[in-house]
């Protein structure tokens, strides 16, 4: 998305919040770049390493459940973006916690 893009967003919901007049046309457009903006984040989401499959909701970052803490950005700008095979999610907390250290470690490492 251009920065125009997401600046028009930013302006509608702006609008919206405080019901300053919107013309149909706006919202249409608005839609159209919201529903651009969900396809481009999951493209990007289906190569990178974090991304997991949530079985109802789709696509989804799992950068959380696999480090214990946030990515820290909106997921439009992602920064912890890391093309690889998708790294599986454990099912039961040990395993969880073991993976949770084992990024950590990685983290650590690459800094």
């Amino acid at each position: 998305m251009t920065r125009e893009e997401e600046g028009f967003i930013d302006g509608i919901e702006f609008a919206k919040d405080y019901q300053l007049g919107v013309s149909k046309e706006e919202i249409e457009e608005y839609e159209r770049l919201i529903k651009k903006r969900r396809e481009e984040n999951e493209r990007l989401c289906n190569s990178c390493k974090f991304g997991t499959s949530i079985t109802g909701v789709g696509i989804g970052c799992g950068y959380i459940l696999l480090t214990g803490h946030s990515r820290g950005c909106e997921a439009n700008n992602c920064k912890k973006y890391s093309k690889g095979k998708r790294i599986t999610l454990p099912t039961n907390e040990k395993d969880i916690l073991k993976l949770q250290r084992k990024m950590q470690e990685l983290e650590r490492s690459a800094s």
